[in-house]
């Protein structure tokens, strides 16, 4: 059995991060399972991190996760706790997302991810950044997100940093996020150029300057990112976040019908995504959308909805729709707001598509 696992994950490496590659790795993981072969089962479930992460499942990557340190810390001896450093990085980006989690449950991680780090001898970079996205993202003090940011900057790098292109998106955002949209143009330059890049970026990074761009006055500027990012992003589901803020753009700025089209692209993933606040974004990009149509005087409007979404296919008004979406947006921001103690994200959506 130990062979035809072996070929799974092989097949799933020859794989994009899509659903092909996911459905392979998690059927070498029931035939581990099956068969009770837990050092397999460890190795796949392993490997389903990354590839659920990357492909838009991160709760099945969380599942894995869970599974993989449970087993590390019973058996140090047989599992290797230094193959969990870089998993760590990407399960304390999304455990923020998810209202579910506590936070005290989040700063657990942080520290477990800590002490793990320094456990290991390996620079505490990546610790800092993640709380530095996490103090900002649960709405804390500026002050909080500033410090941690400055401890993440002096921090050295070695293997377990991101890589340098990720670095620079994430210095950019922090700036974006503070309204420094120069200081955030300097840093990113060598992303918006392509001179630098990886895999997600600048993929990301063109649709976080598209309405501050716009704001600025750099209308031609951010079109142009608008029609780049759009493209990069479109085709990949674990790009939700990214999409709502084309579609934001779209809405303000663009064609109110091929912003519709975007929105009939995307729905499904956003609808179907077990991450709360990425379907945030997007339902709120959606009723900020169809309120703009309403507003421009399209009462009824043809829309293909999923079937699970209202009476699917059909015709709407437009104020309905956006009533709808609306309801959604408030629900999830309420529990946001319980979970993290204060009420960052309703104040988000009461100042969208813009920052409080």
């Amino acid at each position: 059995m130990s062979e035809e696992i072996d070929e799974l994950l092989r097949a799933a490496a020859d794989e994009d991060y899509n659903d092909a590659r996911v459905e392979l790795v998690e059927r070498a993981i029931r035939i581990a399972d099956a068969t009770r072969n837990e050092v397999d089962g460890w190795r796949a479930r392993l490997e389903l991190i990354s590839s659920a992460t990357f492909a838009g499942y991160p709760e099945k990557a969380m599942v894995a996760f869970t599974a993989c340190v449970t087993k590390c810390d019973a058996e140090p001896e047989q599992y290797s706790e230094r193959a969990l450093l870089w998993p760590f990085k990407w399960i304390n980006l999304q455990a923020p997302e998810y209202p579910q989690f506590s936070r005290a449950q989040i700063d657990g991680l942080l520290d477990d991810m800590e002490r793990r780090y320094t456990k290991h001898g390996v620079s505490l970079r990546p610790v800092y950044m993640q709380r530095m996205r996490t103090a900002r993202d649960l709405g804390d003090p500026e002050e909080v997100a500033r410090q941690w940011y400055q401890k993440w900057q002096w921090a050295p790098r070695d293997y377990y940093a991101d890589c340098h292109a990720c670095e620079v998106n994430f210095q950019a955002s922090y700036h974006l996020s503070r309204g420094e949209l120069q200081e955030a143009k300097r840093v990113a330059a060598r992303l918006l150029s392509k001179e630098l890049s990886c895999a997600e970026v600048p993929d990301s990074t063109y649709a976080e300057f598209l309405l501050p761009l716009h704001d600025a006055g750099e209308e031609e500027l951010a079109a142009r990112y608008h029609a780049l990012g759009y493209e990069l992003c479109k085709g990949e589901r674990d790009y939700i976040v990214e999409l709502a803020q084309h579609l934001e753009y779209e809405a303000l700025f663009g064609d109110l019908e091929r912003a519709k089209e975007m929105f009939e692209r995307h729905i499904r993933w956003a609808h179907e995504n077990r991450i709360l606040f990425r379907r945030f974004r997007f339902v709120a990009a959606s009723a900020f959308l169809f309120r703009q149509m309403a507003s421009a005087g399209h009462e009824d409007v043809e829309v293909r909805l999923p079937r699970t979404i209202a009476r699917g296919p059909g015709t709407y008004r437009a104020d309905e729709l956006s009533a709808l979406f609306t309801r959604d947006a408030e629900s999830i921001a309420t529990r946001f707001d319980a979970r993290n103690g204060n009420d960052y994200v309703s104040r988000c959506l009461v100042a969208f598509p813009r920052r409080p």
